[in-house]
């Protein structure tokens, strides 16, 4: 009786094993979907930004003599591939301390991250999302508008 018992015990581990084997073979070449874009980054002259004040100050000069720009990748529809699009600076350089223009370029970099998830495409019509962003931003301006009121 004893041998019956672990015989079938066997079995149904075995046929478990052989359905989970199973799923793991059908997921295994399922390929995660590829975003259409890349994270946006902060170029900074050439600098690690977190490294500044170990810099001296004729690579921080020069650092800043050169454009700083927020830049990211869009996937083109035709080759799929991920291309760089073009530098954002929206004249972050007028600054010339490191402060106002990282600043400036960190609000750009979030911008993008929302209008990228939002679903921009900068080779497709993005009138539709012109038109929510722009309700979106009246929305946001009025509920700060109300609450600023409010004392």
């Amino acid at each position: 009786m004893k041998t019956t018992v672990c015989v079938r015990t066997n079995r149904f581990f075995m046929s478990s094993i052989s359905v989970l084997l199973l799923n793991v073979h059908e997921n295994v070449h399922v390929l995660r979907m590829k975003l259409n874009y890349s994270d946006p980054k902060i170029y900074t002259g050439g600098v690690d930004i977190t490294q500044w004040s170990k810099l001296t100050r004729k690579e921080q000069k020069t650092a800043l003599l050169k454009d700083w720009y927020v830049y990211y990748r869009f996937r083109n529809p035709k080759t799929g591939k991920l291309v760089k699009q073009t530098n954002l600076k929206l004249g972050a350089n007028r600054y010339k301390d490191k402060t106002s223009r990282y600043h400036i370029l960190k609000q750009i970099k979030l911008a993008i991250e929302i209008i990228l998830q939002e679903g921009f495409d900068p080779y497709g019509d993005n009138g539709n999302l012109k038109k929510y962003l722009e309700n979106r931003g009246k929305e946001k301006h009025l509920r700060f508008k109300n609450l600023s009121y409010k004392r």
